[in-house]
């Protein structure tokens, strides 16, 4: 069963025209009826709609059931060469030399499989990294807003007041238990954010299989958000330029001292607001971009795979001792004959004869 006959199966049993289904998930009738023919498919924000709407789980969307039919039809070559599965077409030269990859030797750099990263798992890695964005963005303008409630405490202080020396006491005591309450709060959101995502720290650490579709879906979600993702960007840096004009213009009248903290007070707030949509843009934009510079497909898992074992083959398993050798070389020709100064041409030389045997192995 495909997404399309599973969004039509599930419409008819809540009982709703696709009207109805539209308006819910605010696209237009047009839309549904594309999903439901399956002339087109809804992105990423949607179909986590549909899951919450239908009440059902993505995989449950995202996942063919697949047929007698695709059960039984022959496998292709060159997809299998790949896939870790013997087709009985590959040479004895092809296993000889690496060009075809078993399932047990699907294993990264630290000799561990590569996980398999599916259409959900990326999906719910953009949307709890989206979510933490906002948070840590949040964060961020309460730690850049605690100074100015210190400020502002001063200010108001010195107005109700006066400019007597209790007044400026009691003030900054108060601006002060408001600075640290403010950064305390901004603690609780980085801590809190922080242990959600926790458990997709490999999604930005290591390299892994995405499943088909799953690279084309992000990019398009990538592409979708570039708009949004410049904006804010933009937005948020013409923010953080332009939060000192209140301050330059308390500064240029000869105002009084308090309507200079005022302006300090709102170039914190503006440069507090201005971070936060920076810092909420770039998160999400570099989780898209991790997931498709760490991801690939099994072909390009293959290819790294023989890669890596070109390099453990031939002569790089003497490197090590190769360069020991000419290290202790070098110093007893150094010592024997104290002219430091030229000795260090050996570690020239025995680059060039590294590099012309490799090159002569291969």
């Amino acid at each position: 069963m495909t997404l399309s006959e599973k969004i039509l199966m599930l419409r008819k049993q809540k009982g709703w025209s696709q009207e109805e289904l539209a308006e819910q998930l605010g696209v237009s009738r047009q839309s549904v009826s594309k999903w439901e023919s399956g002339t087109s498919l809804p992105d990423l924000n949607r179909i986590l709609d549909l899951s919450r709407l239908f009440s059902v789980s993505t995989d449950f969307l995202l996942k063919e059931e697949e047929t007698m039919e695709e059960e039984t039809e022959p496998p292709d070559p060159d997809q299998e060469l790949f896939s870790g599965e013997k087709t009985g077409n590959e040479t004895e030269e092809q296993v000889l030399e690496g060009e075809w990859v078993a399932p047990e030797e699907m294993e990264d750099e630290n000799g561990k499989y590569y996980r398999r990263v599916s259409f959900s798992e990326a999906l719910d890695y953009l949307e709890q990294m989206g979510e933490y964005g906002r948070q840590l963005g949040r964060g961020v303008m309460l730690c850049i807003f605690a100074p100015a409630a210190l400020v502002g405490s001063v200010a108001a202080g010195s107005v109700a007041m006066g400019n007597s020396v209790r007044a400026e006491n009691i003030a900054g005591g108060i601006g002060t238990v408001l600075l640290l309450l403010l950064i305390a709060w901004a603690v609780v959101i980085f801590i809190g954010s922080a242990s959600k995502i926790e458990k997709y720290q490999y999604l930005s650490k290591k390299h892994y299989i995405l499943e088909p579709g799953v690279a084309e879906a992000v990019q398009e979600e990538k592409e979708a958000f570039e708009d949004v993702y410049r904006k804010s960007v933009m937005v948020g840096v013409c923010m953080c330029i332009v939060s000192v004009v209140p301050v330059l213009l308390a500064g240029i009248s000869d105002s009084k001292e308090v309507l200079v903290l005022m302006g300090v007070v709102l170039m914190f707030l503006i440069v507090g607001v201005g971070v936060h949509l920076i810092v909420s843009a770039t998160v999400i934009r570099e989780a898209q971009e991790t997931l498709l510079k760490r991801g690939m497909t099994e072909e390009e898992a293959a290819e790294r795979i023989i890669k890596k074992k070109k390099k453990k083959g031939g002569l790089k398993k003497y490197e090590d001792s190769y360069w020991i050798l000419i290290t202790v070389i070098y110093l007893v020709c150094s010592f024997a004959s104290m002219k430091w100064w030229g000795t260090w041409i050996i570690f020239v030389a025995a680059a060039a004869v590294w590099e012309f045997l490799t090159a002569a192995k291969q």
